[in-house]
């Protein structure tokens, strides 16, 4: 073979190479879609995992949008909706979930919004996990298509001819799922006539935790630091006490009573430390743990606590050696000697 017909063996070569390169890079996966009029694939993203610590369920950041909610149980919430530009002077608000439902009007303020208000108290007994709340718009000014009956006797909610098309008790019982419920409520108020119209929002409960770090096992007098972590407020304070774990020694043994602050972390998963001071109190040993650590929070609506369980042992006795004298010296060498 010539000089020639190995360069152009060796051209070829190249070519293709470049052609293979360029068809890869040119192709779009077969799960990409492509950009109309292109062969460039559109990027597709997908979220970044939830990162979770070792001792925490918690994610870093939870799901939130201006529709979507998570609301801490024992923490107030408010919500402002703007109404519909016409004449309404009230909203009919619902709120279904799990064994609950709730229903009252709202009065429109006066830059055309409306407010939407937990308190403490009412956060902190919210049952269940999703919740939805319906936004009922009137058809004329203060005149529902769809109305509810609770007394003593009823429990019901009832459409535009009068007929009953939930049966509240049921919801409260639960033997009818409460975001059901708000389906079908939706469903009438969109169906029972022109202007009957209706938003809604959801939002999730969460029940705050406390977190505790691992206590190893410790002796009468150490001073250490426990930390953990959780997902109250910043600010919020922690109320930690030390007794022995076996509810018949709790009367009869001092208990250690210490407080902390949470202070902010990242995304709501915020983090605590406290100081312990192991002095005077006795020295206790089990299998599980001689002595529990709790941490709960000063604030009871909100009724986050953790729990960690750890032994005290007796401090050990520091001994030293002396050095030999120089009388034992000299009788360690006399005695050599003579068995030489």
């Amino acid at each position: 073979m010539g000089n020639s017909e190995i360069y152009a063996v060796i051209l070829l070569f190249v070519l293709a190479t470049f052609a293979l390169v360029a068809g890869c890079q040119n192709a779009a996966p077969a799960d990409r879609q492509l950009i109309p009029g292109t062969t460039r694939p559109i990027l597709i993203t997908t979220p970044a995992p939830q990162i979770r610590d070792n001792f925490s369920s918690v994610p870093l950041c939870r799901f939130q949008d201006n529709r979507t909610f998570t609301i801490t149980k024992g923490y107030p919430f408010t919500f402002n909706q703007t109404v519909p530009d016409r004449d309404i002077s009230e909203v009919r608000i619902w709120m279904f979930g799990n064994n609950t439902y709730w229903e009252t009007d709202l009065p429109v303020r006066p830059n055309g919004s409306i407010a939407v208000n937990f308190s403490e108290r009412q956060t902190s007994v919210l049952p269940g996990y999703q919740h939805r709340i319906i936004f009922q718009y009137p058809y004329q000014k203060n005149q529902f298509s769809i109305t509810a009956r609770i007394d003593e006797d009823h429990e019901e909610v009832h459409g535009p001819l009068g007929g009953v098309i939930i049966d509240l008790r049921r919801i409260r019982e639960g033997k009818m799922n409460g975001l059901d419920a708000a389906d079908i409520l939706e469903n009438a108020i969109w169906h029972s006539g022109s202007g009957n119209t209706s938003e809604n929002i959801t939002f999730f409960t969460l029940t705050p935790v406390i977190y505790v770090d691992p206590v190893s096992d410790h002796q009468v007098g150490d001073i250490f630091t426990v930390n953990g972590s959780t997902d109250l407020e910043a600010g919020e304070k922690i109320n930690i006490l030390i007794d022995p774990a076996w509810k018949p020694l709790k009367a009869h043994y001092p208990a250690f009573e210490g407080s902390t602050v949470v202070y902010a972390g990242f995304c709501g998963n915020n983090s605590w430390s406290v100081k312990v001071n192991l002095s005077g109190l006795p020295p206790i040993t089990t299998w599980g743990g001689g002595y529990s650590f709790a941490a709960f929070s000063d604030n009871p609506n909100l009724g986050a606590y953790g729990y960690a369980s750890f032994n005290i042992t007796a401090a050990q006795e520091q001994t030293t050696t002396s050095p030999p004298s120089q009388g034992q010296v000299d009788t360690v060498k006399t005695t050599l000697q003579v068995l030489k």
